[in-house]
């Protein structure tokens, strides 16, 4: 999987933060599409969080997501 900071074009340039795109393999989708396919953001946004707090310092940077693509 392939996740892209969010964009900060509209930050005035003295608030934006450096990030990078990041590359991650996940092995346990299912409990991501369940909640995903239920609606249910709660379980959504904990898994999200599960998937990404090992970015080491900077996950915080990857936390709100604008869109997300499943695909095979």
């Amino acid at each position: 999987m392939e996740i892209y900071p969010v964009d900060q074009s509209d930050v005035d340039d003295k608030h934006r933060r450096t990030a990078r795109w990041r590359h991650k393999n996940i092995y346990r989708w299912d409990p991501i599409v369940k909640a995903w396919s239920r609606s249910d953001l709660h379980a959504l946004t904990y898994r999200w969080r599960d998937v990404i707090t090992d970015f080491d310092s900077d996950w915080r940077m990857y936390e709100h997501v604008t869109h997300l693509g499943f695909w095979a």
